[in-house]
């Protein structure tokens, strides 16, 4: 039998294998999830049978689908449950279809599998799938340890078989779409658009379909980033990428997320700078000013820049401060292994918790959370993974790739991020880019 008939049939059973989980379990209550799981699986079996030839489109549908399609939230999960729902049991499902569809194509991905910062992302993967041998949660761990593993197999198929402009152009189309259904959310439906009010932040911020804030922002933020690498390839017409770029800033702010908002200034910023050195004495001497302004300015700009008006929400980072002094002191327990990849919500919600947020459901920080999870040494891959970036920056720079990169690293310094939880949009889009990069 031909490996890819052998390989589709293999990926078949095991696509089916977690419909019939999900079947199995409690959310299978639901009188429609039968007959929409088995039309998903007759349906996209095409898709994936074409995905597995290598074929573009069928590419650019499954890029859309991690893209838009599951990251759009319609539950509401308490904090601390990680138990198997319609949502994540929904991810489980795409996470599996695409790996096996990385699996059938193994044999073309395997040259850019080894090269130095892949290695690095697999054995980090690899690491954080065998830490749900001793995680709380083993089941959760595993899956979101899966989903990361199967978002980098999957982007390597995609930039083995696509050139770079042809990655970037779809995907621009997708994100326009997210932007749109994210924008038509508020009129449409304004419950579940805007977030209820925090203790600490009685305004109600804009969440979209997303479930949070800070998501959407992040979500937004990703856009943006996209976008300016799309003007920058000049892949497609400029005015349909400020309209999406335009877009996506509006929602940006509109979330009020503080962090994808530096997270995306900051990487324009710093790339920009790497390729035009004479601007450093400008910024200087703008931080300079800055600087001096501060003492007689600092409390009136933190009190603006807060939510609430209070300059401590802005001083703690909103509690942030207060969730790592005690995520520092559960990761000296364990400093090596960890507690198992994402399982800082079971443990952390029992043990941790602050005024502002209430229990403490991640780390925000991706290094944090990362050594919380696989500690020290699971984490060196990853580590090793930035190193390389950073020297590629310095030596080689690249604007996707640069770009994502610098984003991370600014949004990680206080939010979870693309390596330390369940996967993300930008995630992918990190991915995907940094394949187009390496591959050539």
């Amino acid at each position: 039998m031909p490996i890819e008939r052998t390989a589709g049939l293999t990926a078949g059973v095991a696509t089916m294998a977690v419909v019939l989980a999900m079947l199995a379990s409690p959310i299978a209550r639901q009188p429609w999830l039968l007959p929409v799981s088995l039309a998903a699986v007759v349906g996209g079996g095409g898709i994936l049978a074409q995905a597995c030839r290598g074929r573009w489109w069928a590419l650019n549908l499954l890029v859309g689908l991690l893209t838009v399609g599951i990251s759009l939230n319609f539950r509401d999960r308490p904090i601390g449950e990680v138990g198997l729902d319609l949502q994540n049991g929904s991810k489980l499902v795409v996470w599996s279809a695409v790996f096996g569809v990385a699996m059938i194509r193994l044999p073309a991905i395997g040259g850019l599998l080894r090269r130095f910062p892949m290695l690095c992302l697999l054995l980090y993967g690899a690491v954080a799938m065998a830490s749900s041998a001793w995680s709380p949660t083993p089941a959760y761990s595993f899956g979101c340890a899966f989903g990361l593993t199967a978002y980098l197999l999957f982007a390597a198929v995609v930039g083995e078989a696509m050139p770079t402009p042809e990655i970037i152009r779809p995907l621009t189309w997708w994100l326009g779409a997210f932007v749109l259904l994210s924008a038509i959310s508020l009129p449409v439906l304004p419950d579940i658009a805007l977030a209820p009010p925090d203790p600490l932040e009685p305004i109600r911020r804009l969440q979209g379909l997303s479930g949070q804030p800070n998501q959407l922002g992040h979500q937004m933020a990703s856009v943006i980033l996209v976008m300016v690498v799309a003007a920058a390839r000049r892949v497609t017409g400029p005015v349909r990428l400020a309209a999406i770029g335009l877009g996506a800033a509006v929602l940006l702010l509109a979330t009020q997320s503080r962090s994808s908002i530096l997270a995306v200034a900051g990487a324009l910023l710093i790339t920009l700078l790497r390729r035009r050195p004479l601007l450093w004495s400008a910024f200087l001497l703008l931080a300079v000013a800055l600087a001096l302004a501060a003492p007689d300015h600092g409390s009136d700009l933190l009190a603006r820049v807060s939510r609430s008006g209070d300059k401590s929400e802005v001083m703690t980072l909103t509690g942030r401060t207060d969730i790592w002094s005690c995520i520092l002191g559960k990761i000296a327990e364990r400093p090596f292994f960890g507690y198992g990849f994402n399982a800082t919500e079971a443990v952390m919600t029992k043990e941790c918790w602050t005024e502002a947020s209430g229990a403490a459901f991640n780390a925000h920080s991706m290094i944090l959370q990362c050594l919380f999870g696989v500690g020290l040494v699971g984490s060196l891959p990853l580590f090793l993974f930035f190193g390389w970036c950073f020297h590629q920056f310095l030596a080689n720079p690249v604007l996707e790739r640069d770009l994502c990169f610098w984003a991370q690293m600014i949004s990680g310094l206080v939010e979870v991020d693309t390596f330390g939880g369940t996967p993300t949009m930008f995630t992918l889009i990190f991915l995907l880019l940094l394949c187009a990069v390496v591959r050539r």
